[in-house]
């Protein structure tokens, strides 16, 4: 879904973490996405808020990386 976005990834952090509630472990991932000037964030934030759905799995995601002088939404 992110290539067809022509989303690239420009970092990714990997980890398996304890699992406080389920008791096991848990696979954590942290992506620093580079979008292009034509796609909205709010538009892929939806996106991929979706497939996290249809993954049954939770997505946090944090715009704050935003370039200065690149609309946020």
């Amino acid at each position: 879904m992110l290539a067809d976005c022509g989303v690239s990834i420009d970092e990714l952090h990997t980890e398996i973490v304890s699992g406080a509630m389920s008791g096991g472990n848990l696979f954590q991932v942290q992506a620093l996405l580079q979008v292009p000037v034509g796609l909205a964030t709010g538009e892929l934030r939806r996106m991929l808020e979706a497939l996290a759905n249809e993954l049954m799995v939770d997505i946090a995601l944090d715009d704050s990386a935003t370039p200065r002088g690149r609309p946020g939404a």
